[in-house]
Formats: C-alpha cells, structure tokens, sequence
C-alpha cells in the first residue's frame, strides 16, 4: 500500500496546547488566530482526479509528519 507523506511547519503539541480544551469553533478571532499561526494541511495533490478539496477523496492513506519529525 502507497501512503501520501505530508509535512506540516507547525509542532502538533503546541497546536493541541493552542487548541483548548473546550474549543467550540465559534470564536472568530480565535479560530482566525489557529489559522494563521497553523495553516491547513495542502490535500489537493493528494485527491483523486477530478476531486475537490469540499468532496476529499483521497487516492491513498496519507502520513502527517509535524515539524518535529
């Protein structure tokens, strides 16, 4: 089996620790905040052909790597 290896830049701890415990998704700045210091993951090379980013569908599993790693 293929797996998609992605790299983010930011450290996965330090975004749990930023994320909360109670984080609802309705605070605009906050959620504003975690994007610009956490941008989202770029899964549109990894879609299946034709698929868009909304539909997801992804050709094989795909492995996160953080900063750290």
């Amino acid at each position: 089996m293929t797996f998609n290896a992605v790299s983010v830049t930011w450290d996965a701890e330090s975004y749990a620790e930023d994320l909360g415990k109670c984080n609802t998704g309705q605070n605009a700045h906050l959620e504003a905040q975690l994007i610009a210091k956490y941008p989202p993951l770029d899964i549109q090379p990894h879609l299946a052909h034709g698929a868009s980013a909304s539909t997801a569908i992804l050709t094989s599993p795909m492995v996160v790597t953080d900063c750290k790693d």
